[in-house]
């Protein structure tokens, strides 16, 4: 409903509890409401007084009292539904079947339903009342879906129940029979010899799937969905499976080290008639970019949380509207490319889990990639798959300087949810390994708080018998505060994947660590060791102002790891400035950067490091990179080294080489991306 609403519309609801549950959604939906433009009327119970929306005029913030009277009347609430509960049971108990008795007769509502379709007696839209049918192209129309509200022909007015009342018009369905989209969503494979890479390889890619499940959920018979995930085959494959299936729409999710072949699925896709979507960080860095510079691809998806843009790209092109009105897409018209406004979307108001039953035929290809890489840290056969429930870093406000991810802000979801998600699909498909993406596990202690009081008791036994298994991203600093580690050890997690980055403190300092030492990480694994949670240790070579003698401390200090506490696998990789990244501040937007707070301080920052770059360097570096949506990995990581480090691209990789061989000797797996 709220994902429908649009600026100035006014949402209608019979009573506060009837949107949300508990204190903390409350909170959450006020939010969504504020920053999409929403007016909010209550019609019943002790919230209906309220101007719940009211907020300070300096701060913006929600008023104290308003957030005082919130928490006090949500309190409220619980008791009273634990109380509706208790009630229910006891009817159930006794043969009776609880709950109001509907308003509305069975018949009339499918009347309606039919009257709508057929557009029997309807302009805009058909209401429902107890008198019968009625419509009204001159009266403010309500969301599409609902059939709660009332119209009453023969006092020509209409109430509202619960929904949301829209300032525009509703658009009927086209006349004739409903087309079906068929829409093929699609991971661009890595472009590193067109191999499997271990990054991808070991995990479904949940993203398309979150967004072939949430399509299909609205659209219903509307589409025919195919899923293909490029991570356990290649670009061959996925072309393949393009022209196979004939698609009227594809889907393409791209990152910056796979856009090259991102460009070649959607290339095939046009050759086939098909229009070209193209979403995740990489569209999301360089939307206009992109469709000034390829003709394949026809929209932008500019969103980290694209499933509502989707959905509504999807349905536009169904019935034949506007683009105009589909959130955060990146279009062409009349020769121009215009850029929507894009919204954030509370993950906390998401209740679609994606539906494995897209990759069912592949889904033990995934676990036995795992198994031939990772199987020696488990005592049983696992099966492994991302769930994304939350998203965001507490570093996000100073993110660390390779960081290129598209929203740090801290975004989390139901916990109730993340567990469904796991009982689903423990119980469908087998699931055992429970990889949660968030980009910092640590980054919200109440949302930690949140699982484990909300952990189902039969999920909690077979967590501690150790049937079910998590693993997620964490920072040392944060692991280290707030008993963080027994919490995770609570929530079953296995193995924790750390970013400790290097054992020098320049270098740490260098990639805006935030106070993070060599002791932190340290001590941060000796906690997880003593909890039974392996490590997987990630480093890099070539921050900025690496010297022989930085690398050097590093090198050692991977050495003292090995040493002293036990890894599970080692990743030592050399340093690549990406789009929307501190790094890329400093490469090409130097003029007008966006993390550091001016150039200014982009000079003071490198010289301390001992690093000069001229103004012809400067224009140099925008002449390569500046304007340019396809990029070269390599030719970036190479003229990174030449000139925001102390050392060469060739001697970082033959130091990468010694540690490979240092981990090995230890009987640690090692590599670029593993895990």
């Amino acid at each position: 409903m709220l994902a429908y609403a649009r600026p100035g519309d006014t949402v209608h609801i019979s009573e506060m509890f009837r949107l949300v549950r508990g204190n903390q959604h409350i909170l959450d939906v006020l939010d969504v409401l504020h920053r999409d433009r929403l007016a909010l009327r209550i019609h019943d119970g002790a919230f209906s007084a309220m101007h719940l929306t009211a907020r300070h005029p300096r701060t913006d913030e929600l008023l104290s009292t308003v957030k005082f009277m919130v928490q006090t009347l949500a309190a409220a609430g619980e008791l009273q539904r634990e109380l509706t509960y208790d009630g229910l049971r006891a009817a159930e108990a006794k043969g009776n079947k609880g709950g109001r008795r509907p308003a509305v007769t069975a018949a009339k509502t499918d009347g309606v339903r039919t009257a709508y379709l057929e557009k029997a007696q309807c302009l805009d839209r058909v209401f429902m009342c107890p008198n019968g049918i009625g419509a009204s192209s001159s009266s403010p129309v309500l969301a599409d879906g609902c059939l709660v509200y009332e119209y009453s022909a023969c006092k020509c007015s209409w109430s509202v129940r619960t929904g949301v009342l829209l300032n525009r018009p509703f658009r009927p369905p086209a006349s004739g029979d409903e087309m079906t989209l068929k829409v093929l969503l699609a991971n661009a494979p890595n472009p590193t010899d067109n191999r499997n890479a271990s990054n991808y390889a070991c995990y479904p890619h949940i993203g398309i799937i979150q967004l072939a499940t949430a399509t299909r959920e609205a659209l219903g018979d509307r589409v025919e969905i195919r899923v293909v995930d490029g991570g356990i085959s290649n670009t061959e494959t996925v072309q393949r499976a393009v022209r196979a299936f004939a698609p009227d729409v594809v889907g393409v999710s791209a990152l910056t080290p796979t856009y090259s072949e991102a460009l070649k699925v959607a290339e095939t896709a046009k050759t086939c008639g098909a229009k070209v979507v193209l979403g995740d960080d990489h569209a999301i860095f360089f939307p206009e970019m992109i469709l000034r510079n390829r003709p394949q691809i026809d929209y932008v998806i500019a969103n980290d949380g694209g499933e509502i843009p989707f959905v509504e790209l999807i349905r536009a092109l169904i019935d034949n509207t506007s683009m105009s009105e589909v959130s955060s897409l990146a279009y062409r018209h009349e020769g121009q490319v215009h850029l929507n406004p894009a919204p954030k979307y509370a993950l906390s108001l998401r209740n679609t889990i994606p539906d494995l039953s897209f990759i069912e035929d592949v889904i033990d290809v995934y676990a036995d990639n795992y198994r031939t890489q990772f199987g020696h840290l488990h005592g049983h056969q696992v099966r492994p798959v991302t769930v994304n429930n939350a998203r965001g870093c507490e570093n996000g406000y100073k993110r660390c300087t390779y960081c290129s991810i598209a929203d740090l802000t801290v975004n989390t979801g139901d916990p109730r949810g993340f567990w469904k998600t796991i009982d689903q699909y423990n119980r469908e498909h087998g699931i055992n390994l429970f990889f949660e993406v968030y980009d910092s596990f640590t980054a919200s202690p109440r949302y930690v708080d949140a699982l484990i009081d909300a952990t189902p008791p039969h999920l909690k036994r077979r967590i501690d018998d150790g049937e079910l298994q998590v693993m997620v991203y964490a920072r040392a600093l944060g692991l280290t505060k707030r008993n963080n580690v027994d919490k995770l050890r609570r929530l079953g997690v296995t193995r924790a994947n750390i970013g400790l980055d290097a054992a020098d403190p320049e270098m740490l300092e260098a990639q805006r660590k935030n106070k993070t030492t060599g002791e932190t990480n340290l001590e941060a694994i000796r906690m997880l060791n003593k909890a039974g949670i392996s490590v997987h240790a990630s480093y890099i070579a070539g921050a900025p102002g690496e010297r022989p003698e930085t690398l050097d401390r590093t090198i050692a200090g991977i050495r003292q790891m090995l040493s002293e506490v036990e890894l599970s696998s080692v990743e030592f990789s050399r340093f690549i400035p990406l789009p929307n990244s501190p790094a890329w501040d400093l490469l090409v937007d130097y003029e007008r950067p966006n993390f550091f707070k001016s150039t200014a301080e982009i000079d003071d920052y490198l010289a301390a490091l001992g690093i000069t770059v001229t103004r012809e360097g400067r224009e140099e570096m925008f002449a390569r990179f500046g304007d340019q949506d396809l990029l070269d990995i390599d030719e970036l990581g190479a003229f990174w080294a030449d000139n925001f480090t102390h050392i060469s691209e060739k001697y970082a990789l033959e130091r990468i080489g010694e540690v490979d061989e240092m981990v090995s000797a230890h009987n640690v797996r090692t590599g670029n991306n593993v895990g």
